[in-house]
């Protein structure tokens, strides 16, 4: 969902600082957060004529809008989407998460100060907003 736009956001911004800090990325740290980068990017306008189009497991990132529009053209009296999770810390469980997952280790972890980072994130983004710009939902239909 649109919340993946605020992800990208802030790995884009740990990526730049990285090369600052005497402290910099793991390299599959960094890895993972670029893949990162590229496949929001990739989703959030997904080219069904492109090549990566067909290796993609998920296709799009939706808006909420989106899909709950797409359901009511299908035919459904209702719709709307309900959050998997509503967590004043989501951007920086949801970033330790991915590192775990693209990068296949338990033992990885994104330094303090970019951590700090995504703290600063889920500050500044009100839990109203974070319901609103989720990361994972579920659609409920009605027919």
């Amino acid at each position: 969902f649109d919340g993946y736009a605020l992800m990208r956001l802030a790995y884009e911004r740990i990526l730049a600082e990285a090369g600052l800090r005497a402290d910099p990325l793991h390299p599959l740290v960094e890895k993972a957060l670029r893949d990162m980068v590229r496949d929001i990017e990739v989703r959030s306008t997904p080219d069904p004529n492109g090549p990566v189009f067909k290796v993609l497991d998920d296709k799009w990132l939706f808006n909420r809008d989106g899909i709950e529009a797409l359901a009511r053209e299908a035919g459904f009296t209702s719709a709307r989407v309900v959050a998997h999770k509503d967590h004043e810390r989501i951007y920086q469980m949801m970033a330790a998460v991915q590192v775990r997952l693209s990068s296949g280790r338990d033992d990885l972890e994104l330094p303090g100060w970019a951590m700090d980072i995504l703290k600063s994130f889920d500050a500044a983004i009100s839990a109203a907003a974070k319901r609103l710009l989720i990361l994972e939902g579920t659609l409920i239909a009605t027919r």
